[in-house]
């Protein structure tokens, strides 16, 4: 993932109520992981769950089997701040169709 995904993703953990206020897709994360991630965070927003690093962590254990807490709790704690929510996801949006031009 590249680190403007980790921070929208990290900003998101903070403050789940910018997730309404950004136009992100989950297909514009790069990999895997910002994917699974972001459509995590949406399943539990469509839930009208909490979103933070302990929900999501849970959350994804359940459905994956796989640890997660540890990766997002890194993730977490790159940002100390929700305000730039919507830099993060223009930048993330651009990067996504840059790739999309580059196929």
């Amino acid at each position: 993932m590249i680190e403007s995904e980790h921070n929208l993703l990290g900003a998101l953990m903070i403050d789940s109520s910018r997730l309404t206020e950004i136009d992100i897709a989950t297909n514009d994360f790069s990999d895997e992981t910002g994917r699974q991630i972001f459509q995590a965070m949406l399943d539990l927003e469509a839930a009208s769950e909490v979103i933070d690093t302990l929900t999501l962590g849970m959350h994804m254990e359940a459905t994956s089997g796989r640890k997660w807490l540890a990766p997002l709790g890194a993730i977490a704690s790159i940002v100390i701040s929700a305000a730039n929510a919507k830099a993060y996801a223009r930048i993330v949006r651009g990067e996504s169709n840059k790739r999309k031009v580059a196929k």
